[in-house]
Order: structure tokens, then sequence, then C-alpha cells
């Protein structure tokens, strides 16, 4: 056994203590905040000992310095400081990684620390006798270990004390309080400085092990490393440029080491699976560059990242490929065919032969890292209050430090990291388990709304399956005038807009910017709202809905062969082939489908989709041919990508807007006034119908055309759409504020005096007193919402139970 040097021990300790004291010192600088008094001497004593062990250090390899040798390791020091500090700043509004003095390259911090150590190396140089001593003091108490320097440099950077102060100070800087600052670093900055000592040491092994040509264990590391960070640069990196820090960060702490772990972690998986390197190499390196060109693209487009219910639209890839453009493909194809000649070119020249023999040691390690992985998708389940167990390494830090959920995913993936936000969606349940939840309340709830329907029914005279009811949704409209700095040639919507003021009308919230399509369908048809859900979730069709006890629809208030359902597109966007039949709409009328197929010409497109007209000629096709059906539409026209070169007198500019951006701007104004004009035609012709007809007409969401810059002023406009419920026959009109699109069902059925069931009395009074907007929210009305929506989501489903809960009562029902 190899026997432990104490002088090496002594010294690490030594330099621990200095380097940890010194790092309090400035966290607390760096956090505004006074040092005590008893505290100064320490960083102080710190300093004079950092300063000595430097001198030291300076005249004990006076002659490897000058050499070009220490050149190198020094711009390999620097350069990986650029590096940590360029994943770090990738979210920075124009960013520009080029300009090495602005972003602090030379990290001036440790040179204005090396000052005094420097200058007494100079004045000193020519005391032959005070070198002397020097030179036999630290041939007797040193040992020579560039590691150590290297990590006590390290861990005074400027990125790494500032991740010390967010990890472990929070309450120092937030509360003014010492307590949690002088009790917990003693215990993590020594836990860190260990940690960095033993990653530096062990990297040089594998790096010299890779440098060798070496196929083993070392080298596999070292390259699965390598590439994790390459690819976290990319992933961050396809979704940055377009945002500032917030709390004064552009990554939360954490974030960084947490990502690149969990590359890491995914890169030895399949490095011991395979056990071959280059081919691995080969594998990880399509993977990566595939996932983040389609996350750049999702980003581009819908201002929103990849998600692992992605991976479902895999089987559509026509769709895909209508997404995206022909230089995309190319481009692909082209990487694809460099790295198979690449790859070609080197699985015979390096790294031959397997990197583990054991079969048995491969499976070992795979399962530890599985079980690591596993691990930390319990803890993010298990989190109470958005917290986790405060002990978890640098999990804890990425999860517990601020709680951003509630700003949606896209902020998550950039803030936490795209790996967080899948692990948070593959680990968590799409709803908490609300307070009270029982047999007992859910029974008490269907009591309390039953009477409620009995109520408003004894005030309304109509039954909704004994009229047409078309829901139309619009894609992507929201009147362009509402952006700050848009300025149109002329009003795109005028006749919607005159539609609007004659009849229940206003603003709808959506829950995203630039896409959510499916979570809009849904809250609309169910009256469940998204909010709900746990932020976790990114579309409610692919996650929740499959699994639901009962996914309630206005459109069960009509017999089944009573129902269709119009989409001119495919019907496996957003599983909509499955839930439709799960809604009991078996008329499914979409461009693939092969029992009903929608039939197009060239003439039926208006931009890069089929028209609106296209639509509203289907839907009236079905009106004209039944009774008292429910129609459900989805139209097409005005989604990304949009191209329109008439009416060339419509014009659109933004202020600040690129000329990419006003081009699209312009065409999507082109693209709304035929909107606007099909649907004035449309509703002329359902008024001369012989039928009591009624249109529910609402966008989904804004078009992700519009740069952040835009919402600058009132950051919720990005999340406002029009809507207007029109009828053929005399209704009442209704001005609510603002409402959620899960309050539609409830504002349709009160628009046109419809009777309701006790679950759509319910929705009714969410309408009233718990509506998007309000002032004043009834807490009591919003927590059995809530229970409802668990019960038919994830509960037990005692709804179940009682069958009347969703149906409407007729005059001759008991």
């Amino acid at each position: 056994m190899k026997k432990i040097n104490s002088k090496a021990v002594r010294q690490f300790v030594l330099v621990m203590v200095m380097t940890v004291l010194l790092a309090m010192g400035r966290a607390l600088i760096l956090g505004g905040m006074p040092i005590p008094a008893w505290f100064i001497p320490l960083p102080l004593l710190a300093y004079l000992l950092f300063s000595f062990y430097s001198l030291v250090l300076l005249d004990k390899y006076e002659q490897w310095i000058h050499s070009k040798v220490c050149v190198k390791y020094v711009g390999y020091f620097l350069g990986f400081l650029y590096l940590v500090n360029l994943v770090y700043r990738l979210n920075a509004k124009k960013y520009q990684p080029w300009n090495i003095i602005r972003n602090n390259f030379f990290q001036f911090e440790l040179l204005l620390m090396l000052a005094l150590p420097i200058l007494l190396a100079i004045l000193w140089r020519k005391n032959t006798r005070l070198r002397n001593k020097l030179r036999s003091w630290s041939s007797e108490h040193l040992v020579p270990d560039g590691y150590l320097l290297l990590t006590s440099l390290f861990s005074l950077s400027p990125l790494a004390i500032s991740y010390w102060k967010d990890s472990h100070y929070e309450s120092l800087i937030e509360n003014g309080s010492y307590t949690e600052f002088f009790s917990q670093t003693p215990i993590f900055a020594p836990i860190h400085f260990i940690a960095t000592y033993v990653f530096l040491r062990y990297l040089h092994k594998a790096f010299r092990e890779f440098k060798a040509n070496r196929t083993n264990v070392h080298s596999m590391l070292f390259i699965s490393l390598a590439l994790a960070t390459l690819s976290h640069i990319g992933y961050q990196a396809s979704m940055a440029g377009a945002t500032g820090s917030y709390f004064s960060r552009h990554l939360f702490p954490g974030a960084i080491v947490f990502q690149i772990a969990c590359l890491f972690f995914l890169n030895v998986i399949i490095s011991l699976a395979i056990n071959r390197q280059i081919l691995s190499v080969a594998l990880i390196a399509s993977l990566n560059v595939t996932l983040i060109t389609a996350n750049f693209l999702k980003f581009r487009y819908r201002s929103e990242p990849l998600t692992p219910n992605d991976f479902k639209w895999v089987g559509n890839i026509g769709m895909i490929f209508s997404f995206i453009s022909v230089r995309v493909v190319l481009v692909t194809l082209v990487f694809l065919i460099l790295l198979v000649i690449v790859y070609r070119r080197l699985r015979k020249r390096f790294f031959v032969g397997a990197i583990v023999q054991s079969f048995w040691k491969r499976i070992a390690g795979i399962s530890v890292i599985v079980s690591l992985i596993v691990g930390m998708g319990w803890a993010i389940r298990e989190e109470k209050d958005h917290k986790i167990a405060g002990w978890i390494p640098i999990l804890s830090q990425v999860n517990n430090w601020r709680n951003v959920d509630w700003k949606g995913y896209a902020f998550v993936a950039r803030y936490r990291t795209l790996a967080f936000l899948w692990l948070q969606q593959l680990s968590k349940t799409s709803m908490e388990v609300p307070q009270n939840y029982s047999e007992k309340t859910m029974k008490a709830i269907v009591k309390k709304y039953t009477e409620l329907a009995e109520e408003i029914n004894a005030e309304r005279t109509g039954q909704l399956s004994e009229q047409t009811v078309i829901y139309i949704l619009s894609e992507s409209l929201a009147d362009p005038r509402r952006i700050p700095g848009v300025t149109l040639s002329q009003n795109v919507l005028p006749n919607i807009e005159q539609i609007m003021g004659q009849t229940t009308s206003g603003l709808m919230k959506s829950d995203h910017y630039g896409g959510g399509t499916a979570n809009i369908e849904f809250q609309v048809y169910s009256g469940l709202p998204f909010y709900n859900y746990n932020s976790s979730i990114s579309s409610v069709y692919l996650d929740v809905a499959p699994n639901m006890k009962k996914l309630p629809s206005i459109s069960d208030l009509y017999a089944e062969d009573h129902r269709v359902a119009i989409h001119p597109y495919y019907d496996t966007s957003y599983n909509r082939n499955s839930i439709y039949k799960q809604l009991g709409i078996e008329r499914f009328y979409t461009l693939n489908s092969a029992q009903y197929p929608i039939l197009v010409t060239e003439t039926d497109y208006q931009g890069n989709f089929i028209s609106d007209r296209k639509t509203y000629d289907l839907i009236l096709e079905q009106v004209r041919s039944t009774d008292h059906t429910f129609v459900s539409a989805i139209t097409m026209q005005n989604h990304v990508q949009w191209a329109s070169l008439e009416p060339a007198v419509i014009t659109a500019t933004g202020e600040g807007f690129t000329a990419e951006e006003n081009e699209n701007l312009t065409s999507y104004a082109r693209l709304l006034s035929f909107t606007d004009q099909a649907t004035r035609d449309f509703l002329n012709q359902l008024r001369q119908l012989d039928k009591k007809v009624t249109v529910v007409f609402y966008g989904d969401h804004l078009p992700g055309l519009y740069p952040e810059s835009a919402f600058v002023t009132d950051p919720s406009l990005q999340y406002k759409t029009d809507y207007f419920i029109w009828s053929n026959f005399e209704t009442e009109d209704y001005h609510y504020d603002l409402v959620n699109s899960s309050d539609m069902n409830a504002l349709m059925l009160e628009t046109t005096n419809n009777k309701v069931s006790p679950y759509y009395a319910l929705l009714t009074e969410v309408l009233h007193k718990d509506r998007v907007g309000q002032a004043e929210r009834d807490a009591t009305i919003a927590e059995e919402l809530k229970l409802v929506q668990y019960d038919l989501s994830t509960g037990k489903g005692y709804l179940l139970n009682y069958k009347n809960f969703f149906n409407v009562a007729t005059e001759t029902a008991e």
C-alpha cells in the first residue's frame, strides 16, 4: 500500500483553506454585503499566504515559467476558463464571443491577485540570499503539485466565485443573514475544491491516454466528456441570441455542470453498449447534431424547445419535412455523408479494439449510470413546493435556486438547460394531488353543481343538441395592430372587427407564443385549463389525454353520427387521429385519411397551405347535409411558414424588425386579409340557412414571427388572440375583457341561452368568478375545478359514477 505523504497532505489542506477564505471574501464583495469586522483578518491572512505560496512557486519554477511549455499551459488554462464563460453567456443578448477583452479572456481579477507575488519576485530577483532561503524552505516543506495551484486559481476565477455564491449564499444576498454563509461554506467550498482537484488530475491522465491513441476506459471517458461539452454549447446556442439575464444570471447555478454531466452519462452508455470508440463517436455526433438542429428549427419557428413528446412525430416524416427548408435537408444529408466518409477512414487507424473486454463490467457500468439517472428523476418527481432535497449534488442547485416553471418550458430550457427540462418532463406526473381529494369531496361537488345547474336551467330555454354548432380554430389569427411598433398599410381584418363589434367577442388568453395549437384546442373542447397541469407538460394531447379516465367535450352533447372534424392537414399531427376517436368523432376529414379524405387542387391553396375558404366550403357541405351537427374545424392557411405576394397593396413593418421578420409579417398580414374576406362570406352563407347555427371562432396563438423586443413594453400581448361567438339568430352579447380558452364552452352556452349540465355549471362559475384577468378570483371555485380536472386526468375517476354530472337535463327527465 502506498504511504501517504504527510507534507503533501499538509500542503493540500493549507492551500484549500487559503483558497476557501479568499473565495469567501470575494463572494461577500460580489454580493454587495459588508464584511464582518471579525472576519476581515482571515481573508487578509489567506491572501498573504497565497502571495507567499505564489512567490515560492515563481522562484522554484522560474526556468519552466520562461519556457514555451508554460505559455502553452497558461493558454490551456485561459482557454478553458473562456470556454466556461462562453457556455455561460450564450443567453446574453448580442453576445460576441470574439470580443475577448470585453469577455475577460485574460482573467484580470486573477492577474490582480497575482500582482503582489509577481512584484515581490521582481524586487527580490537579485537578492541571492533570500532566494536561497526560499528554495531551501520550499525543498523541505513543499511537494511539487501543479494540479493544486491550478485548482486554487480555477476556484478563485470570477465564474467559480459566482457559482459558489449563487449555490449556497442565497439567504445572505436576499435576507442579509450571515448564518447560512458561515455555516455552509466550510462544508460545500472544500467539497468543490476537492472535487475540482480530483477532476483535473484524472482529466490529465485521461487526456494522456487519449493522446496516446489507447483504447481503454480512460480515453473513452475523455472523449465522452469532450463531446458532452461541445454538445452542451450546441444545445444552448440553438436557443440563444434573444434573451438576457434573469436575476443577473444567464444560466442558473449548476446548470452547465448538470447538462454536461447528463450528456456525458449518455455518451458513456452509448460507448459501453457499442464497445467501439470510433463508431460510438460517429453515433453520438450524429445524434447530437440532429437534435441540436431540430431544437434550433423548433425555436426559430415556434419559440419552443425540443421535448421528448416531439419524437412521436418521427412516424410522420412528410409532415416534418413540410416545416423545414430544402437547404436544411441538403445540409443534413451532406453532413451524414461526410460523417460516413470520416468514419471509414478513422475506424482502422484510431482506438482500434474493444473499450472494455468484460461484458459484465460493461453491464455494471451502464447499470450504475442508469440508476443515477433514475434517481435524479425520482428526486424531481418527489419535489415539494418546487424544491427537492438539498443534499443532492448539482441537481439541488439547478432545481431549487428559483421557481421559474411558471414562465414556461422555453424559459426553463434556456436557463436550466434542455437536459433539465427533459428530466422534468420524463419524471413528473401531469398533476399534483389536490388537497382534500376523496370520493366524499367529489360527491359534494356533484351535489353542489347539480343544484346550480337546475338554477341556471330554470332561466334558459335552449338545448344545444337542437342546433348546429361550429368550432373554428383559426390558425395563428391575432390582430397585428395590437403589437407595439407594428405598422400596416391598411386594416387587414375589417370584417372580423365588425363582426366582433356585434357579437360576444373579445380577447382570449393563449398559453404559448408561436405554438401550442393542440393545447388550446384541448381546453376549448374540454373546458379543462392548461394552467392546472404541471409546467413540465408540453402537449396535453400527447402527455395527458390518452390516459384520462374521461375526456369531456362539448361534442358529447351530440349523437356520435352528428359529430364531424375537419383539418386540412395530416390526421396524425398531435395524435388527433386517436384523440378524436376518444371524443367519439369518427368522421375526421384530413388530407391523408383513407376513409374521409379531403380532395384538393392547386387553386385550393393560399400561400403554403390549404386556404381558409376551402376549409369553410368543407364545413358548409357538412352543415347543409345534416341537421343538428357539431363541427370541429382547424384551419392551416396562416401557419408558419408564410408566403404571399398578394395583395401587393398590403405591406407591414415592425420597429426594430429584421428584413426577414418584416417579410414574414407582410406575408402574414396578406394571408389574414384572405381569412377576413372568407370569414365574412362564410357567415353570410350560414345566415341564409333555415336552421339555427352558432360559430365559435378563435385564434389559437400569435404567429412566431415577432421578435422578443416587440413585447418588451407589455409581455402579455404575446398571449392574446381574438375570438367571437356568432349566431344566425338573435342572442345576447357578452364582452369580457379576457377569457381563457377553457371558458369558451360556458361562454357559448351563456350567449346562446342553452341549458347546462352540472359540469358546465361549474365552468360557468369559473367564467363568472375565477376568470383569468379578474382582479379577484374565487379560490374555492378554482380548487373545485382542479379537483374535477385531477379526478378526470390522473385521479381515481370518482366522477364516472355520476353519469348525470356531464349530461344536460331535458324537459322530460325526472
